[in-house]
């Protein structure tokens, strides 16, 4: 193991990196303590305070260059794990000294075998606690895959709040491009939330025009954000992917989908022409704000909103399973998230998008200064969260979901749902309600899944 890991260290130059910038936190070391104790400082005193000083200047330089190829999902944690292992190396120097001069070695080598026994108390915990090695995404993504057979090629995730006058003409539509198009077995998915109208009803009408066709009622309005969550961990398809139920962004674009799955894909995202997204003017200076402040913040992506995106099933049961924005900056959130995690990102030019809304149409849920602080404030709030460590990797939570789902057990998730099984449509099961983001807490959500496959 340790062979290995030396192995590893020569091969990259790893432990050069670490002599250079431990020689150098050990000069600005030795400085500051010379100067305290130059102004009458206790040399206890002093030598804390140069570790510290030393700690300081090592523990950026190590993680960008000595670990540059590691990641660390809580910098708090990383700090303190840093600094005690460099009072731990410290007090095993001064220990080894002392020992080594009382059996009576000579000041030079005590003082070698001293400095030799801190680099390996330095070099091992930090290799091993601080900045260790994880399984990567991609690794996760491919044993998860490889371990599972999924009966449903693509889910197509339709979020549809208050979508009474476009759900029925988007069906009709979509169930006749399926018939051109080969994609596999398709999985059709419309989340209705509680809007007032007759979404719901509406598209269960359409039932019969598609192989697997499921309507969610996840409860009373939270957000778009909610909705996909709820498609997206409901959804048992290999590849699954939200659009628009206006159908802004038009269906020729499910070719570039299916090159995308097979070219094994993990996050496919479709990128507007900059400049005129809606026919409103306040819209499109939210769109554009919240774009600017997406790129300077978040992600280098132009457009990180628009409503046409596919993820590979374990990638979305990953990236779904931990968002915390539940509105509108959901797609950011996803998106960085997939980034930090090391997930291939392709782009889809929609060229031809288009708003099929008249001015503020589809907002009348929606207070306008909550939407455009909202937008605005979203960049900020996921970039927070990545600082802060928030969106750590949970590797295998979406390996337990997708067990659960199999065998029709209740799913560990935010949201309460209840589930009508595939083998019997009008069985409701019942699960146990749990408070999330934006709801209050305690309040029950009767999430209704119906219909065939």
């Amino acid at each position: 193991m340790y062979s290995d890991s030396l192995v590893e260290c020569l091969s990259k130059f790893r432990f050069i990196r670490f002599g250079i910038v431990g020689a150098c936190a050990s000069s600005l070391q030795v400085v500051v303590l010379k100067l305290l104790t130059a102004y009458g400082l206790p040399d206890p005193a002093a030598n804390a305070i140069g570790i510290v000083a030393g700690a300081v200047l090592s523990f950026p330089l190590s993680k960008r260059y000595t670990w540059k190829d590691r990641s660390v999902n809580n910098q708090a944690v990383a700090w303190t794990t840093f600094m005690t292992i460099a009072f731990c190396a410290f007090a095993t120097n001064e220990g080894v000294f002392i020992v080594a001069s009382y059996l009576g070695v000579s000041r030079i080598p005590a003082s070698l075998l001293g400095i030799c026994s801190a680099i390996v108390i330095t070099w091992t915990g930090n290799n091993r606690l601080t900045f260790r090695r994880q399984q990567s995404h991609e690794e996760a993504v491919s044993t998860a895959t490889s371990s599972h057979h999924y009966d449903i090629d693509l889910s197509i995730i339709l979020p549809a709040l208050n979508e009474a006058q476009h759900i029925g003409a988007t069906l009709d539509q979509l169930a006749e491009y399926l018939k051109v198009i080969s994609l596999g077995v398709v999985e059709v998915i419309v989340v209705a939330a509680d809007g007032g109208d007759d979404t719901a009803s509406i598209a269960l009408t359409r039932a019969n025009t598609f192989q697997h066709f499921h309507v969610i009622n996840p409860g009373p309005i939270v957000g778009k954000g909610r909705d996909v969550r709820e498609g997206m961990l409901n959804a048992r398809g290999r590849y699954r992917m939200f659009m628009d139920a206006d159908l802004a962004t038009p269906l020729r674009h499910l070719s570039k989908v299916q090159e995308f799955m097979l070219e094994r894909g993990q996050v496919g995202i479709g990128v507007r022409r900059m400049g005129r997204y809606h026919n409103s003017l306040i819209r499109n200076f939210i769109s554009l704000t919240s774009s600017l402040l997406t790129i300077l913040f978040v992600i280098p992506i132009k457009d990180a909103r628009c409503g046409f995106k596919v993820f590979e099933a374990n990638v979305a049961e990953e990236l779904f399973s931990r968002i915390k924005l539940l509105r509108w900056g959901f797609d950011i959130e996803v998106l960085a998230m997939a980034r930090q995690f090391g997930y291939s990102i392709t782009p889809f030019m929609v060229t031809d998008w288009h708003d099929p809304r008249e001015n503020g149409q589809g907002l009348a849920h929606e207070k306008w200064l909550r939407i455009i602080f909202g937008n605005m404030f979203d960049p900020l709030r996921v970039r927070f969260n990545l600082m802060v460590g928030k969106y750590r990797s949970r590797v295998g939570q979406h390996r337990a979901h997708r067990q659960a789902q199999d065998h029709r057990q209740p799913v560990p998730h935010p949201v309460a749902r209840l589930r009508i099984g595939d083998d019997d449509q009008h069985q409701h099961q019942q699960l146990r309600p749990v408070a999330a983001d934006g709801l209050r807490r305690g309040e029950q959500m009767p999430n209704r899944r119906v219909g065939q496959g």
